[in-house]
């Protein structure tokens, strides 16, 4: 099945091309476009897929163009004047600013054969293409001139863009062969060069202009033939917009009832993850209450191992508190026996005071022993102040008397059992030395 292909070709200026100009553009604006840059309002880029586009030579169309312009900026030709006097001179003259210094050519066969290619496919489609133009016009297209070329693949259909100087073999520019004459030949050749390599490509209905200038007949029916082509491109380019949107909308469809069917998916996940986590949360709230009801063991067991230590501690110490009870009231049955033996010796003290002569007037000894003695013994019972203060207030009252000559000793004792303070229990062995100490005083030693 053959199918059309005709390369497109553009002359590369500095800045916009003049008004009516032909086979002309920006050769700044177009590279940004092929390039990385990807500086283009086309509404058929999907940037998306640009990731996916290859380069050779550059990937900056920024770069590419500025290497080709500074090239031609930097090239000077020798061309012949004459001086003021006529005297014929060679001088060295740079490019013209509007100078075509480079060409962009687009290898875009048609769709519908290529939609089966495979890019090795259409990678020697696209060399045998390059190698044909060089052939028809070597002067541009030699391979020497090649500096970048650009597979877009964010684009709809295999195509890729190349882009050279207009360099001649000799270092000459020479981008002004670029005009209707040589894509007239292109047009005219390039089919039938590249069926000879193999491929199916179909002739082009190539107008002569030639001929159109003579023959008035021709000029109109071809005239016709383009207007009815352009209604057909028109129609085509309809039908092909049309298709693709179609095409479109059935991929957004396609995503859509992806998209509902990822969304079932996860909304299946998400029930899935609430009954997993409605199943944890139940394990672990069960893990927790039996920890809890393991910690309230534990706390009740220390409670009751502390309240039976405690019971231990408050036996040991009820023990202990009756022992020395115990030994409280063996103490207590000890001093009370020495208060007998006391009560006894000063009984004895007091029968022998009541032989002795009586040394006070009118108050016999044995009035007054008695009253010591009972006042003593009382010194040893639980009102023991009491009793010692009674007994100094009857001291002091028997030494009023007139008869009493003195004694130092009955003295200091009066003295400290009526002054009120709390004295310490004497020990019963003071006892005998103090019977001695009386009977020294009373004179019964």
């Amino acid at each position: 099945m053959s199918f059309l292909c005709a390369p497109q070709i553009m002359g590369l200026v500095r800045g916009e091309p003049k008004p009516g100009a032909k086979h002309r553009a920006n050769g700044g604006k177009i590279l940004r476009e092929a390039g990385e840059e990807r500086h283009s309002k086309t509404n058929h880029l999907d940037r998306t897929l640009s990731h996916l586009n290859e380069y050779e030579g550059y990937e900056s169309g920024d770069e590419c163009w500025a290497d080709m312009d500074a090239r031609a900026g930097a090239y000077r030709q020798k061309v012949k004047g004459k001086t003021k006097a006529g005297e014929e001179v060679i001088r060295e003259k740079g490019l013209r600013k509007d100078a075509v210094i480079g060409w962009a050519v687009i290898i875009h066969p048609a769709d519908e054969a290529t939609r089966d290619w495979t890019w090795e496919e259409f990678n020697r489609f696209d060399e045998d293409s390059m190698a044909v133009l060089a052939e028809i016009c070597p002067e541009l297209f030699r391979g020497a001139n090649e500096r970048m070329s650009a597979t877009h693949k964010d684009e709809a259909g295999k195509h890729r863009h190349h882009f050279g100087d207009c360099i001649a073999e000799d270092g000459s520019y020479c981008g002004n062969r670029i005009d209707a004459k040589l894509l007239i030949k292109i047009n005219e050749q390039f089919p039938r060069m590249m069926r000879e390599r193999g491929w199916p490509v179909a002739d082009m209905d190539v107008t002569d202009w030639e001929r159109a200038k003579k023959d008035s007949a021709y000029a109109e029916e071809r005239r016709t033939k383009r207007e009815s082509q352009r209604l057909d491109t028109n129609a085509h380019v309809r039908r092909e917009t049309e298709k693709a949107a179609q095409a479109k909308l059935d991929e957004a469809e396609a995503v859509l009832e992806e998209a509902r069917s990822i969304g079932a998916e996860a909304e299946d996940e998400r029930r899935q993850a609430r009954a997993r986590m409605a199943e944890e949360y139940g394990r672990i709230q069960a893990e927790a209450m039996m920890e809890a009801q393991v910690l309230r063991q534990e706390a009740y067991d220390k409670a009751m191992r502390d309240v039976a230590d405690s019971y231990i501690a408050y036996e040991e110490r009820s023990r202990d508190f009756q022992k020395k009870e115990d030994a409280f009231e063996a103490q207590k049955a000890v001093q009370e026996a020495e208060v007998a033996e006391a009560k006894r010796q000063f009984t004895e003290a007091a029968r022998r005071y009541e032989q002795a002569e009586p040394t006070v007037e009118n108050i016999p000894m044995r009035d007054a022993i008695p009253v010591i003695v009972a006042g003593i013994a009382e010194y040893f019972t639980a009102a023991a102040n009491d009793a010692l203060s009674t007994l100094g207030k009857t001291l002091q009252a028997w030494m009023g008397k007139k008869n009493y000559k003195g004694s130092p000793l009955m003295d200091v004792l009066v003295e400290k059992l009526t002054s009120g303070k709390k004295r310490p229990r004497p020990s019963i062995v003071d006892l005998p030395q103090a019977q001695r100490s009386l009977d020294d005083e009373m004179g019964l030693g």
